[in-house]
């Protein structure tokens, strides 16, 4: 996985998600919901993004947990919100309100 992603556009959204298909385990368990949702980003317009942000945020946040990462910086739309009481345990995360519209969360896994 990489340790950073962009989710205040289409193609950030779709590069999380190819990021999650390529996780062989997530791929089988989650492969049909994955490939339907590249398939809605493509229907969707930037400013609609605004769930598609926080749940793949989580799921990111989850798979990195899963994989085995040290950090990941993940940053999405201010308007998108996040809720950063996600129940991980050794998960650390930060969020912190940027410029232009945009915010940036710091997790880091124990």
């Amino acid at each position: 996985m990489e340790s950073s992603y962009d989710l205040t556009s289409v193609a950030g959204v779709r590069a999380a998600v190819g990021s999650l298909k390529r996780n062989r385990f997530l791929n089988r368990q989650f492969g049909v919901e994955l490939w339907l949702l590249d398939k809605i980003l493509s229907l969707f317009d930037s400013n609609k993004l605004c769930e598609t942000q926080k749940k793949t945020a989580e799921a990111l946040i989850r798979a990195g947990k899963e994989n085995g990462a040290k950090k990941m910086t993940i940053t999405m739309s201010q308007q998108a919100g996040f809720n950063c009481d996600m129940p991980i345990d050794g998960v650390n995360i930060r969020a912190m309100a940027g410029n232009k519209g945009k915010m940036t969360i710091q997790v880091e896994y124990s």
